[in-house]
């Protein structure tokens, strides 16, 4: 059941981790500027199964469930041919859209960073909390473009990563 839902300024997808599984919900944040439509554009024009499919952009409707976080566009999100990205200083780009505009759970928070010398190979673990201390967090994690996300997030889903701290799939279990 959905507890009541919020709107944040950030951007949603569904990405294709593989050719025919699940799409993995995943939500980038951010401060205005800072990157969040352009690494989700990147990891829809990445995907090599075609599938990748944006949720919403700019603005992200939150909702908590018994299972944790799910990601819709507002109602009111309509650029007239469909789901568009805002490719600042550019155009509205049309892309794939989630198939019937439906809410998708969400995986992960992702926030854009510009790689440094000093940042170290594995990350401390940090979360997201959408809806502070009232609900469920996301871990957070960092990439410096869309293109490498699927392989960090596929790598996370079967635990085939070092970033430490996020049980993200039971042992045993196939990831969603």
């Amino acid at each position: 059941m959905a507890g009541p839902g919020i709107v944040v300024h950030a951007t949603a997808i569904g990405l294709a981790v593989d050719p025919d599984g699940p799409l993995c919900g995943v939500c980038f944040v951010g401060d205005p500027g800072t990157g969040k439509s352009l690494t989700a554009l990147e990891a829809i024009a990445a995907c090599p199964y075609g599938r990748t499919s944006l949720v919403a952009d700019d603005a992200v409707v939150l909702h908590q469930t018994d299972t944790g976080i799910t990601a819709a566009a507002p109602a009111t999100a309509s650029h007239g041919a469909g789901p568009a990205i805002d490719y600042r200083g550019n155009a509205l780009l049309h892309v794939n859209a989630m198939p019937g505009g439906a809410a998708l759970p969400v995986r992960f928070a992702v926030e854009r960073t510009h790689l440094t010398a000093s940042m170290p190979n594995v990350p401390t673990p940090r979360t997201w909390p959408p809806f502070q201390e009232r609900g469920p967090t996301l871990p957070l994690l960092h990439v410096h473009n869309g293109g490498t996300l699927r392989l960090l997030i596929r790598s996370l889903l079967t635990g085939h990563s070092l970033l430490g701290g996020f049980d993200s799939v039971p042992a045993g279990k196939k990831y969603p």
